[in-house]
């Protein structure tokens, strides 16, 4: 994966990339997860740099999907571990997560 520096700034939205210069800016009044899954999101975005510059409006959606997917897998190991590997409650998991709001914040960025 490419490298990348973090900084934290007040943000409306959970975090953006400039991958041109390999830089990642997450609202700095999210809790120590949400920082962590919204920077695993940017770092798909900054392995995708090439691609997100020529992505028509199809593949952008599929470009952020590509990195959501990559945000979840990690928020899914995080649960397990936090939940000694119980059965898997989708409504725990989104509670623990706050996935929840994270979705609904990306639907409206795509609208």
């Amino acid at each position: 994966m490419e490298e990348a520096k973090v900084a934290f700034a007040k943000l409306d939205g959970n975090g953006y990339c400039l991958t041109d210069i390999g830089l990642i800016v997450v609202n700095q009044d999210l809790d120590i997860n949400q920082r962590k899954y919204v920077i695993m999101h940017e770092l798909a975005h900054i392995h995708q740099s090439s691609e997100l510059y020529q992505a028509t409006r199809q593949a952008q959606i599929k470009l952020e999907y590509e990195a959501n997917r990559i945000m979840v897998q990690a928020m899914l190991r995080d649960y397990d571990e936090i939940n000694g590997h119980k059965p898997f409650s989708y409504i725990d998991f989104m509670e623990q997560t706050g996935l929840s709001s994270y979705y609904e914040h990306v639907v409206e960025k795509l609208m």
